[in-house]
């Protein structure tokens, strides 16, 4: 005879798992219908050199665009049209970092990693397009890049933390000397300009302006000023050889933005490609 006890772990063991296959015919499928998307997409191969502007030659990246965006500014790549995400001739890895940004400056190839060779070599002209324009934030389109990589390229992935030598964004003795932005915050975000001259911002944030010196100084720049809200500030650059507009930051920061940097390792957040196919034409 069966023992009674046993059958009634078996009955409840069995409940447990009616439950779990519930949930999942129930929950899941209709929390990934919600999921953003976008209305269309494509994908096609790079075109390598196009014309554009009635000049021949290579051009790479794109952008998202938002209605919380500001105005598309000018540039070698036609303006990206409001509530769309179009990139030429960028890389499976820069498309996954433009979808998934850095708050932090590293590198992409340090910040990225795993996958086969041609997520580095290949190259893609993606296209995405909301369905309402006028109502679609930056962070949806975001959203929905994500989700074309997930659905069209099959990306699967994991974190992992690693340490690596960086700085910290500190203020410098006598304290900052950005001034509070002004404008409305959620409409204007953070502009930056990153070609020779400066590096400035308008209403930006420091983790903003740390991810920013990130891209100049070769590391990651963890924000630790303390300083809450938006501000606007202009760090004039003239150097053009990368290790004199180094010295340059260093000594023009606590100049012009009461800020300095210091050297210490920083704990950073890597993504690892776990899986990941050319999407079907």
């Amino acid at each position: 005879m069966a023992d009674k006890g046993a059958i009634w772990q078996k009955t409840e063991m069995d409940l447990s798992k009616l439950v779990r296959l519930l949930f999942i015919a129930l929950v899941v499928p209709p929390l990934l219908s919600q999921t953003l998307q976008f209305d269309a997409a494509t994908i096609k191969p790079g075109v390598g050199q196009a014309t554009v502007n009635g000049v021949v030659g290579f051009t790479q990246g794109g952008r998202c665009r938002g209605v919380d965006d500001p105005a598309p500014p000018s540039g070698p790549l036609p303006p990206t049209p409001l509530g769309r995400c179009v990139f030429t001739n960028v890389s499976l890895k820069l498309l996954v970092a433009l979808a998934y940004p850095d708050t932090t400056g590293i590198p992409i190839n340090t910040r990225i990693t795993g996958g086969p060779g041609w997520v580095n070599s290949e190259q893609f002209e993606v296209q995405g397009a909301a369905a309402d324009p006028a109502t679609t934030t930056h962070a949806q389109l975001l959203s929905m890049l994500q989700r074309l990589l997930t659905d069209r390229f099959k990306l699967q992935w994991h974190h992992e933390s690693k340490q690596m030598q960086g700085f910290a964004l500190l203020p410098a003795k006598g304290g900052p000397k950005v001034n509070k932005g002004t404008g409305d915050v959620t409409q204007a975000g953070a502009s930056f300009s990153r070609g020779t001259g400066k590096i400035y911002g308008m209403n930006s944030s420091m983790a903003s302006l740390a991810r920013t010196l990130g891209g100049y100084v070769g590391g990651p720049v963890s924000d630790e000023t303390g300083l809450e809200g938006t501000y606007e500030f202009t760090l004039p650059l003239t150097a053009s050889a990368n290790e004199e507009r180094i010295a340059e930051i260093m000594s023009g920061l606590p100049e012009y933005l009461g800020l300095r940097l210091e050297s210490r390792k920083v704990t950073v957040d890597i993504m690892v490609i776990d899986n990941v196919e050319k999407p079907e034409p």
